[in-house]
């Protein structure tokens, strides 16, 4: 082997080590993975979603308004809370938004997906985009949770938002129960955490704010008030 064969050698070998090197530190430096799924035989899950009451019927994609994402942070984040969502939750209590952030894939950066259709309505269509980038770091446990909803809305923050508004009844919205979850350890591990434990939860309607409710009231008064003077009149 003469000298340039030896130096062009000596190159390709460096750039190889140079290629795992960045392959190994890049744990380091990225955000844990885990799996974005309401369905996974194999592991036990299986949480459909609900468009109406739960074991009612389930939603189907069929609507393209029907959405469905995962949210994510640290264990001291606030998870999403929705009266009537879910039965494995509080009873009462007023509803959270929760500052859980939308996780996106990390390849496409895809973060809502649509549900699937016939006999798999209720579960979401990731296909192939079903890893979502968690942001706590690499085998870290975190907080996740998995957010629906019925409208044009591309965040759950503005799913949210309209559902609070209760200015279109057409809005739907729900939450699941809340998931502590460890992340991957690195992302050449295509074992990445299932959303194992999630249950079912289903979509609600928006409620009138507290402050209209005395309105309705004084509304109903009103009119009592009214039908009893022309019975009056009348007698």
């Amino acid at each position: 082997m003469n000298a340039r064969d030896s130096r062009n050698k000596h190159a390709v070998v460096k750039g190889w080590a140079f290629t795992i090197l960045m392959l190994v530190a890049s744990p380091a430096v990225g955000q844990g993975w885990v799996t974005f799924n309401n369905k996974v035989t194999s592991r036990g899950l299986d949480a459909p979603i609900y468009g109406d009451f739960l074991g009612g019927t389930r939603i189907d994609g069929s609507d393209p308004l029907f959405r469905a994402a995962l949210l994510g942070g640290s264990t001291n984040s606030i998870p999403a809370f929705i009266f009537g969502s879910r039965t494995n939750g509080p009873s009462s209590g007023e509803p959270v938004q929760g500052s859980l952030r939308l996780l996106a894939d990390p390849s496409t950066g895809v973060t809502w997906a649509g549900f699937r259709t016939g006999t798999n309505a209720g579960y979401v269509n990731v296909g192939t985009e079903f890893v979502r980038d968690s942001g706590v770091g690499w085998s870290t446990l975190g907080l996740f949770q998995v957010v629906a909803w019925r409208g044009p809305y591309e965040t759950w923050d503005s799913a949210y938002a309209a559902w609070q508004s209760g200015t279109d009844p057409s809005v739907l919205i729900g939450a699941s129960n809340p998931l502590l979850l460890e992340t991957a350890a690195d992302p050449l591990n295509p074992s990445y955490p299932y959303l194992v434990g999630l249950k079912s939860f289903t979509l609600v309607a928006p409620v009138p704010e507290p402050g209209l409710f005395p309105l309705l009231s004084l509304g109903a008064l009103v009119c009592a008030g009214f039908a009893r003077r022309r019975n009056k009149r009348s007698s």
